[in-house]
């Protein structure tokens, strides 16, 4: 964006709203910055003049923030990045703000030792939803009407592998229910802080009413079971004498949990594979897809079109890593087909 980015801060903390000013306006990117104590005086702002992307405190004094972000997404759709505590309360409100629309969770610094990660993952943040397709952001999960794919006698992975950055909170919601009950096993490595995912699987366990955890250590993979990694370690699928584990390992990337190291552990299982790169900034994935498709797995990526943030799906793509880039719902469409065996199929 030649012009800069125009960053609005919505926070009653006179204390935060400074120093989150003074932390974003170190970015080149961002050449103008406002500010607004309460809802009502973000209002009132948004009335007259339409920033790039606000950040916010959900847990605002008189009208919250998530009465704020519902009718800021109702109305005047714009990229938001909440600024928010890393407590259960803080994480279910993040959770239910990133499936108002919301396009990314920034979580607060709990000391001063954590005031350089802290500043690092909000200037990211606010730089990428720049760019964000804040519409895409409101999509929410529902019965999938787009026809399946005609994947003739294609066979049915023994493991699906899914990452996914920011938005990927909408696109997830939108492939789980897509799947069948007793589906294969379904990996996921979603870009998000350890409380935050957390927060995150107890929701959508509870919306779907499916077997989605946080993956264990050491636990074996059976059909129907969808698994998380967590917020600070990786997910590796390892090869057994009874069929695939899991394997948790620290990480060894800026990025973690990491999909390029889910990715290139499914390289080495036998059988058939499938991965997705979904929506997210950064490149993550991308080697990762590249290794699973060189090793015969099928690899696909969304679009553009559906993607709140096309980076790492477009980096797989560019990289060579990705058989097919299709819509959100044609992912999930594919995904739905190739999960039931040959013998149930039925072409649409």
């Amino acid at each position: 964006m030649t012009r800069g980015i125009h960053v609005l801060i919505v926070d009653d903390s006179r204390l935060m709203r400074r120093m989150i000013g003074d932390m974003l306006s170190a970015r080149e990117e961002i050449r103008q910055i406002s500010f607004a104590a309460d809802v009502e005086a973000a209002e009132r702002f948004l009335a007259d003049r339409r920033p790039d992307v606000v950040t916010l405190d959900l847990e605002m004094p008189q009208t919250s923030g998530m009465t704020f972000l519902e009718r800021l997404m109702r109305d005047c759709p714009l990229p938001v990045v909440m600024v928010s505590a890393l407590t259960p309360r803080g994480g279910d409100a993040s959770i239910a703000a990133l499936e108002c629309g919301a396009v990314d969770v920034v979580p607060k610094p709990t000391g001063l030792d954590a005031m350089d990660g802290f500043r690092h993952s909000l200037q990211e943040a606010v730089v990428s939803a720049a760019g964000a397709h804040a519409d895409q952001a409101l999509r929410t999960g529902g019965a999938v009407t787009t026809a399946a794919p005609d994947l003739g006698r294609v066979e049915r992975p023994r493991l699906i592998g899914l990452a996914a950055s920011t938005g990927g909170v909408g696109a997830l919601s939108l492939l789980l229910p897509s799947l069948p009950p007793d589906a294969p096993p379904v990996l996921i490595t979603q870009h998000m802080p350890g409380p935050f995912i957390e927060r995150l699987v107890a929701r959508l366990h509870l919306k779907f009413d499916r077997d989605i955890a946080v993956a264990r250590e050491g636990e074996r993979l059976r059909d129907g079971v969808i698994r998380f990694a967590p917020g600070h370690r990786d997910l590796i699928p390892v090869e057994g004498a009874d069929g695939v584990s899991v394997r948790l390992e620290a990480g060894r990337t800026a990025t973690s949990p990491c999909a390029d190291r889910m990715f290139k552990a499914m390289s080495r299982l036998g059988g058939a594979r499938m991965g997705a790169v979904l929506t997210g900034m950064g490149r993550d994935g991308a080697l990762g897809a590249l290794a699973l498709r060189r090793s015969g797995g099928h690899v696909l990526a969304q679009d553009e079109a559906t993607s709140v943030v096309f980076g790492m799906p477009r980096a797989a793509a560019e990289l060579g890593g990705i058989d097919e880039v299709l819509p959100i719902e044609g992912i999930a469409a594919h995904l739905s087909t190739i999960c039931k065996p040959l013998s149930r199929r039925v072409a649409l």
